[in-house]
């Protein structure tokens, strides 16, 4: 067991990347950046020569492995002293840049057992960069880069140092300087590292690794020779450039200002240590189960005209007209536009050849804004997250619909469900429209009128789900469609608060005609693809052949599948198997615009991202949930 707790520590890499500055690397291990390293975070197996004690780390360079199909790494390349990581760790040897250096709990190096999934350990000074030689994938020998690294400020004790003490005063001095040799071939000085002997660690010298004998010193574990270890490397300073533990944010005194992006990241608690991602949207709360601390900071109202520079507000729906919208679209792709006007809204309509399906993009303006219980009242009253009968429950749920603190992975935006279960938010995450605040059931009412009015009124179905984004500066969700089974044909969505670009674009599948292994799209192809109309007429024919195909019958079958793989080579489409298409409409949503897609196939063809561009944007779709939609217990 480690003899005290770590200052900073998290369950979850989410988390972690969210609230420290110095680690922001949801894979890699090493952050790194303009040849500086700033922080590495040690985990699983690492190296079977790493090592770790009280005051040194040795570690290898991060890269060039690849599994074996047993779920065990192994070095497949030889690391190179030319690497990125290797020269930024050499750059701050010579400027004495400490790093700080976290570990995970299935460290396999770790001289503990730590008791959080990430632990902060603390600076450490980079001291030494050699090379040595692993046996790695495929019964290769690769060269492996290795790194020193000493606790930066040795006269406090380390909380992770183990609760015994391994060596006593007298042990320590009793084992002496290290030992050096100088190379005969590369005329480089090494000290004495492992209790094999002296070997040269100079990766560009043929007597790399090779003992005094001339063969190589062995390829797996080796003993580290106490006097190397117990060697220290003094800095003119050694003094903490700052604390591993993140300030509280200090907000609530500007309008705003808890909503701007570094307020949207995570928090260090200053009671347990615990990163919290910013996961409920009114502000902070410890995800320890065992500790009480949070942050709810004052919220100053944001009101519209408080979103919209007057120096740019071309487009804008600032004026009771029918505003400029800064929409666009791909005409020679197939994109149809129409302009309507009904009710005080501009109205544009956008089809697709080839597609059956509408995109509509209903244009408020100041004059419907400013109507009672309209957008501006609704916006107004979402921000009322501190009356209990106002209050949302918004908060950050994972994508794949359950949630768990320790697993992180959480969605960028804050979102809740109203009416029906909805299977992209949690299970449970639905709140029933009864007794919701008003905005929520004034929207569904206003989008199924919205629905009635600028769509097909005998289409229409009554809209019995609700869910809301609520997004702060810098939050946005990629790419993504909204075909999920068990859904009506019409999806609306009322935007409130920062303006956004709306981006629609066809999926890569349909848009190249095949997948990213480089089998062809089984569904019918549309214009607008790739390499346009000529290559649209070679897919369709290509489609055509395989529809007419007998599938019942294993000859059919075999045929089918042989040929989807061998038309995207006869095409010329396999080796633009990676490309993504253009956008073919971009959209400026403005407060109280309106969205519409009606058409399962727009679901399927294409799919959209919203970038909002305010510090805070409400998102609220409605959709008809089916009966298939749900399981039996819902």
């Amino acid at each position: 067991k480690t003899a005290g707790k770590p200052e900073v520590w998290a369950d979850s890499r989410q988390a972690l990347c969210e609230t420290v500055p110095y680690f922001r690397m949801p894979q890699s291990g090493c952050h790194q950046n303009d040849r500086h390293v700033y922080a590495f975070l040690f985990d699983a197996t690492g190296h079977c020569r790493e090592y770790m004690d009280s005051d040194v780390v040795i570690a290898r360079a991060g890269g060039s492995m690849e599994g074996d199909g047993t779920g065990q790494m192994l070095q497949r390349k030889d690391h190179l002293m030319t690497e990125s990581q290797v020269q930024s760790v050499l750059n701050d040897i010579e400027h004495q840049n400490p790093v700080v250096i976290i570990a995970g709990n299935r460290h396999e190096g770790a001289i503990c057992q730590f008791p959080h999934r990430y632990n902060v350990l603390g600076w450490f000074k980079p001291v030494a960069v050699w090379a040595e030689k692993t046996l790695g994938k495929g019964a290769k020998v690769w060269t492996t880069i290795k790194y020193r690294f000493e606790r930066l400020n040795p006269t406090i004790s380390p909380w992770y140092a183990p609760a015994q003490r391994v060596l006593g005063e007298e042990e320590y001095k009793s084992i002496g300087a290290p030992i050096f040799q100088t190379c005969r071939q590369c005329n480089n000085r090494y000290p004495v590292m492992y209790l094999n002997g002296w070997m040269c660690l100079n990766a560009d010298c043929g007597r790399l690794w090779k003992l005094a004998s001339g063969e190589d010193a062995p390829y797996g574990r080796l003993h580290y020779h106490p006097a190397f270890l117990l060697t220290r490397r003094r800095w003119s300073n050694e003094q903490e450039p700052f604390s591993v533990r993140p300030p509280i944010p200090k907000i609530g005194a500007t309008v705003g200002d808890n909503l701007t992006y570094i307020n949207t990241r995570g928090i260090c608690c200053p009671q347990c240590g615990r990163c919290s991602s910013r996961r409920l949207f009114k502000g902070w709360k410890c995800d320890n189960a065992s500790c009480n601390y949070q942050n709810f900071p004052k919220h100053i109202p944001v009101k519209p005209e408080m979103l919209h520079n007057p120096w740019d507000s071309v487009g804008d729906n600032i004026g009771e007209g029918p505003a400029l919208a800064k929409n666009k679209h791909e005409r020679e792709h197939g994109v149809k536009v129409s302009v309507s006007h009904r009710l005080g809204f501009k109205i544009y309509t956008y089809t697709f050849e080839g597609v059956d399906g509408k995109f509509v993009h209903a244009v408020s303006n100041r004059a419907i804004n400013k109507q009672p219980r309209g957008p501006d009242e609704m916006f107004a009253a979402m921000q009322q997250q501190d009356d209990a009968g106002m209050d949302l429950h918004l908060e950050r749920r994972r994508f794949n619909g359950k949630w768990a603190v320790e697993d992180g992975d959480l969605m960028t935006a804050f979102s809740i469900n109203y009416g029906m279960p909805y299977k992209f938010v949690a299970t449970g995450a639905s709140l029933p429209f009864t007794n919701a605040p008003w905005p929520v059931r004034a929207c569904q009412a206003d989008l199924n009128w919205a629905s009635k009015n600028f769509l097909a009124a005998q289409g229409h179905q009554e809209f019995n789900e609700l869910l809301i984004f609520a997004y702060l500066q810098g939050q946005k969700i990629e790419y993504h469609d909204d075909g999920e089974s068990g859904l009506g044909p019409r999806i609306s969505t009322l935007s409130l608060g920062g303006k956004a670009k709306m981006h629609l674009r066809m999926k890569q599948k349909h848009y190249v005609g095949c997948s990213k292994s480089g089998i062809l799209n089984s569904e019918r192809p549309v214009p607008g693809s790739i390499e346009g109309q000529a290559m649209y007429r070679k897919r369709l024919q290509a489609w055509q052949e395989l529809q007419a195909l007998d599938l019942s019958t294993k000859e059919g079958k075999s045929t089918y599948e042989r040929r989807r793989k061998e038309m995207p080579k006869e095409l010329g489409l396999y080796e633009k198997r990676s490309k993504k298409a253009g956008d073919l409409v971009t959209i400026t949503l403005n407060h109280g615009d309106i969205v519409l897609m009606e058409g399962y196939e727009i679901q399927q063809y294409f799919e959209h991202k919203v970038a909002p561009e305010g510090c805070l944007r409400f998102a609220l779709t409605c959709r008809t949930v089916l009966p298939e939609h749900l399981k039996r217990e819902e």
